[in-house]
C-alpha cells in the first residue's frame, strides 16, 4: 500500500472542486450505442480524472517535486460494419494540468499527449484479407530516466495479407510495418531518432477447437540518423537488425485454465557494440472465474533497443486480476516485478556507466458502473526503478513514482 503525504489530503478538497472525469483508455466497461450514421456508429467520450503525483519529472526521490495534477480526456471511436470494406478508428487526446500548488516549476509541465489508430480491412469475411494500419503517438511526459518518454513524436504504419481457408483452423499472416520515432529538436535529443523496417510472419493453427499452435517471427531493421557532440563525447547511437522467432501454444487445458506457451530466440545482430543473444518467450496461466473475471499469472522473457545501450533485456513476472462483483464494481489489479539488464555502453563517457535496473510496477483501479455510459472510480499507479546506471551527467537515475487518481467517465 503507497501512503500519501500530508499536502495531498491539504489539496484534494481543491481537486473534488475540479469536475473530476477520466477515460482510463478503452478499457471501459461503460459503452453507450454511439451515433448512427448510415451504417457507420460514431462513439464518443470525454472526461476528466484527478489526483496527486509524487514525482512529475521521475526525478531521484531526492529531486522529486510533487504536485496535483488533471487530466482531461475526450477520445472517440469509429466503427463501420464488416461487409467489403471495415474501416475503425480511434483516436484520443490526453491534456494535463499540473498546478504547480507545492513548487510552480511543475505548472511548467502542463502538457498535451494524443493517440491515434486506425484499420482498414478489405474482404474482412473472406479467406483472403488485405490490412492497412497505422498508430501514432505524440508524448510529452516530463522523463528523466534513459528508457523513459521525452517529447516525441511517434508513428507505425503498416500494411498486411491474411489468410484463412474455410473452416477457420489455420490462419497465415505476413505483413510490415514502417516506424518512426522522432523527439523534438528543442529537447536536444536528436540523436535518439529512430528509423525502422519491421516485417513479420504468423502462423496459427487449432488442432483442438480452443486450443493452437503458433508461430511469431520479426524482424526490426532500426536505424538512427543522427548523432550529437557534447564536449569531447560523441552521442551516437548503433543500428540493429532485431529478431524474434517464438513458437509454441494457446488455448484452454480446462474449462476455465488456459496457457500461453512460447519459446523462441531473439538477436539485435549489432552494427557495433555488443548484442542480445538469448533465449526468448513467454508462458502464462490465466484462470477464468466467469465470463468477465479471471486472474493470470506470468513470465516473459525479451529485449528492446535502448539508446546509448545497444539494448536492454527483460525478464518479467507478473500477475493480473480483474473481477466483477454483482455486475456493476469493477476491480483491476496488476503487479510486475522486472530486471532490466542493458548492453555495453556505446558511448566512451567515464559518467556513463551500470547496467542493470530492477522495476517494480503496481496498477490498481475500483471502477462503479454507473449506468451503461457513466462509471465512477479510483485508480493508483505506482512504479519504483532502482537501477546501478548513471547518465552522462553521473547523475542517478534511481526513482519511484506514485499517481493517485479519482474519475467519473463518460461514453456513448
Amino acid at each position: 500500500m503507497v501512503f500519501m503525504p500530508v499536502n495531498w489530503i491539504r489539496n484534494i478538497a481543491f481537486l473534488f472542486i475540479i469536475a473530476l472525469t477520466g477515460l482510463n483508455g478503452y478499457s471501459a466497461q461503460a459503452e453507450g450505442n454511439g451515433l448512427l450514421i448510415g451504417e457507420t456508429r460514431l462513439h464518443l467520450g470525454l472526461g476528466l480524472e484527478g489526483g496527486y503525483d509524487t514525482n512529475v519529472r521521475y526525478q531521484p526521490d531526492k529531486y522529486a517535486i510533487p504536485d496535483s495534477q488533471m487530466n482531461i480526456k475526450p477520445v472517440l471511436e469509429l466503427k463501420t460494419p464488416e461487409k467489403a470494406v471495415s474501416f475503425e478508428l480511434g483516436a484520443g487526446l490526453n491534456i494535463i494540468k499540473y498546478f504547480g500548488i507545492d513548487n510552480e516549476q511543475t505548472a511548467d509541465n502542463s502538457t498535451l499527449n494524443a493517440d491515434a489508430d486506425m484499420n482498414l480491412t478489405f474482404n474482412p469475411k473472406g479467406q483472403f484479407r488485405f490490412i492497412i494500419s497505422d498508430m501514432f503517438t505524440r508524448n510529452n511526459d516530463p522523463r528523466s530516466d534513459a528508457v523513459g518518454n521525452f517529447n516525441r513524436t511517434s508513428n507505425s504504419a503498416g500494411a498486411a495479407i491474411e489468410y484463412i481457408p474455410s473452416g477457420g483452423a489455420f490462419e497465415l499472416n505476413l505483413g510490415y510495418k514502417f516506424y518512426f520515432d522522432l523527439f523534438d529538436k528543442d529537447t536536444g535529443l536528436e540523436y535518439m531518432d529512430a528509423i525502422a523496417h519491421q516485417p513479420e510472419l504468423k502462423i496459427k493453427w487449432k488442432f483442438f477447437p480452443k486450443t493452437a499452435f503458433v508461430i511469431d517471427s520479426s524482424m526490426d531493421v532500426r536505424s538512427y540518423p543522427n548523432k550529437k557532440t557534447v564536449g569531447n563525447t560523441v552521442l551516437e547511437n548503433q543500428d540493429q537488425m532485431g529478431i524474434r522467432a517464438t513458437a509454441g501454444l494457446m488455448g484452454l487445458m480446462t474449462p476455465r485454465l488456459s496457457t500461453t506457451l512460447k519459446v523462441g530466440y531473439g538477436d539485435t545482430f549489432s552494427s557495433k557494440g555488443d548484442n542480445y543473444r538469448s533465449v526468448i518467450g513467454r508462458f502464462e496461466l490465466t484462470y477464468d472465474f466467469n465470463l468477465q473475471s479471471r486472474a493470470s499469472l506470468g513470465y516473459s522473457r525479451d529485449f528492446q533497443p535502448a539508446s546509448l545501450y545497444g539494448y536492454y533485456g527483460i525478464d518479467k513476472v507478473y500477475a493480473k486480476l480483474s473481477y466483477l462483483f454483482a455486475g456493476r464494481l469493477q476491480l483491476d489489479l496488476e503487479g510486475a516485478f522486472s530486471y532490466e539488464l542493458f548492453g555495453k555502453p556505446l558511448v566512451d563517457d567515464a559518467n556513463l556507466k551500470g547496467n542493470t535496473d530492477l522495476v517494480f510496477e503496481f496498477n490498481g483501479s475500483l471502477e462503479f458502473m454507473i449506468n451503461r455510459m457513466l462509471s465512477a472510480g479510483i485508480s493508483e499507479k505506482f512504479l519504483a526503478r532502482n537501477s546501478d546506471r548513471r547518465d552522462i551527467l553521473n547523475e542517478d537515475i534511481s526513482y519511484t513514482k506514485s499517481l493517485s487518481l479519482v474519475f467519473i467517465k463518460f461514453y456513448y
